[in-house]
């Protein structure tokens, strides 16, 4: 009995400290690599998991133990604007080119250090970005993105390490 006992707590133990990385880890296996929300299909990256929501589609990655739980772990959010965005008058340009004027106003008033924008090839078209980090800790980044013509936005926070990810997400993203 005690015996039993003792394999148990000590197979448990494990499974304790690196439950962070198991959600990721049974994401994917429940769902594959991608969420689909609102007629999209999203690519997940490998240790990230999506949480959909009513009005958006959240992709968090948690750190692989226990330990690491403290630390700010990068998030972003898919949003789908008002269907109304997108109207005649407005070219995808302009849309845009608001979007992109928009960010330069608002980021710098936190003392943020502003970049952009940045074009990427999307399978909805082209994707237009923001980029901004604070210049307390440079290693933080935050980005958000207009595509599919502005009618979906997406915003990440996190580490600049994974920014790369957050791209690749962006440009994978595609109609059902």
């Amino acid at each position: 009995m005690k015996r039993g006992i003792l394999v148990t707590v000590m197979s448990l133990i494990p499974l304790g400290i690196f439950s962070p990385g198991l959600v990721s880890f049974l994401w994917h296996t429940l769902h594959g690599n991608t969420a689909e929300y609102a007629g999209k299909r999203i690519p997940v990256p490998l240790r990230w998991y999506a949480h959909i929501e009513s009005h958006s589609v959240q992709l968090s990655k948690l750190p692989i133990t226990v330990f690491f739980l403290g630390e700010p772990h990068p998030v972003w959010s898919f949003l789908e604007p008002n269907p109304g965005h997108m109207t005649s008058s407005n070219s995808q340009e302009e849309i845009y080119q608001s979007f992109v004027n928009a960010y330069w106003t608002l980021r710098p008033k936190n003392d943020d250090i502003v970049s952009g924008p940045i074009r990427i090839a999307a399978s909805g078209g082209e994707a237009i970005c923001m980029k901004s980090s604070s210049q307390r800790n440079k290693d933080r980044v935050s980005a958000a993105c207009l595509f599919f013509r502005g009618t979906w936005m997406a915003e990440f926070v996190g580490d600049e390490t994974e920014i790369s990810n957050f791209f690749q997400v962006i440009s994978g993203t595609s109609s059902l």
